[in-house]
C-alpha cells in the first residue's frame, strides 16, 4: 500500500512573511481568498482544520494558496457538540479560538477566528495577542480586544480592517457564519483598494528577489501597546453582500451545533 500526494513547490506563509513583513494588500487579499475558498470546501464536508496558521498555508511558485497538515482536524457530526476532551488542547496557542482554549464547542467559525489572527498578522507584521507566559497569551484571546489594525498599518481599507476584526470576535455567534460569508465580505473590501494597489505580486518570487513589494507601495507604522484594548469596529459595519465573480462558491456551511459562550479563565 502507498499514498499518493501533491508534490508542491514554493513557501510557506510563515517564511513569506519573515521575509516580506506586511503583505502587499493585493496578495494579502489572494490569500485570504483562496484559504477561504479552501476551508469552506472542507466545511462542506463537515472537517474542521482546528490548526490553521500560517506554516500550514504554502504559496506554491505559481502563486496560488494552498492549506496544509489536517492532522489534528475534526469531523464535524450532525447534532452533537463537537468539544476536545478535557484537558487536552489541539492546536497552536497564537491562532487558537478562545472556545478551544476553554474546550468548548468546535466548528467551522473556529477555523475563521484563526484565519483572522493570520490575516491580521500579515497585514501588521504583528499577531493581535502575545504573552509572556502561556497563561497570558490564552486570557488576552478570551478577554482582551486587539489593537485595531489600522493604527500599525494605516492605509488599511477599513473594511478589510473591520472584516479581520469580525473574525476575531470573542463569541463565535458574532462572527461570520460561513467561509462563504467571509469571502464574499473580503471582495467586497478588496474592490475598494486603489488601481495600483490590485496589482497581486508572486509572493515566491518577491522572496526570492529579497526586497519586500510592501515596502515599495506603502508605509507601516507600528503604534500603541499590544494589548490596549479598542472597541470592535465589526460590530458597527454592515455592509452590502455584493455578488463574487468567479468560479462557484461551495455550499454554504449551516452550523450544526451552537457553541457556547467562551468562559473565562479560572
Amino acid at each position: 500500500p502507498y499514498i499518493v500526494m501533491e508534490y508542491l513547490e514554493g513557501l510557506s506563509l510563515a517564511q513569506a512573511m519573515a521575509r516580506l513583513g506586511p503583505l502587499p494588500l493585493a496578495s494579502l487579499g489572494r490569500v485570504g481568498e483562496e484559504s477561504l475558498d479552501a476551508l469552506a470546501a472542507a466545511h462542506r464536508h463537515g472537517i474542521v482544520h482546528r490548526d490553521l496558521k500560517p506554516d500550514n498555508i504554502q504559496i506554491t511558485t505559481s502563486g496560488r494558496t494552498k492549506l496544509l497538515d489536517f492532522g489534528i482536524a475534526k469531523l464535524m457530526v450532525e447534532g452533537v457538540q463537537t468539544r476536545t476532551a478535557t484537558g487536552m488542547l489541539l492546536g497552536t496557542p497564537h491562532y487558537m479560538a478562545p472556545e478551544q482554549i476553554s474546550a468548548g464547542a468546535i466548528d467551522a467559525r473556529t477555523d475563521l477566528y484563526a484565519l483572522g489572527i493570520i490575516l491580521y498578522e500579515a497585514a501588521t507584521g504583528q499577531k493581535p495577542f502575545d504573552g509572556g507566559t502561556l497563561f497570558e497569551l490564552f486570557n488576552r484571546h478570551i478577554n482582551e480586544a486587539p489593537v485595531a489594525p489600522r493604527r500599525l498599518r494605516p492605509e488599511l481599507p477599513p473594511l478589510l480592517e473591520a472584516l479581520i476584526l469580525r473574525a476575531l470576535e470573542k463569541d463565535p455567534a458574532r462572527r461570520f457564519g460561513s467561509a462563504k460569508e467571509m469571502g464574499a465580505y473580503l471582495a467586497q473590501a478588496l474592490e475598494g483598494l486603489p488601481v495600483e494597489g490590485r496589482r497581486r505580486t508572486n509572493l515566491v518570487e518577491a522572496v526570492a528577489a529579497g526586497a519586500s513589494p510592501a515596502s515599495q507601495a506603502t508605509a507601516w507604522v507600528a503604534t500603541g501597546p499590544p494589548q490596549q484594548e479598542l472597541a470592535s469596529a465589526a460590530t458597527q459595519w454592515q455592509p452590502t453582500p455584493q455578488p463574487v465573480t468567479g468560479p462557484a462558491t461551495p455550499q454554504e456551511l449551516v452550523p450544526t451545533a451552537q457553541p457556547a459562550t467562551p468562559a473565562h479563565l479560572a
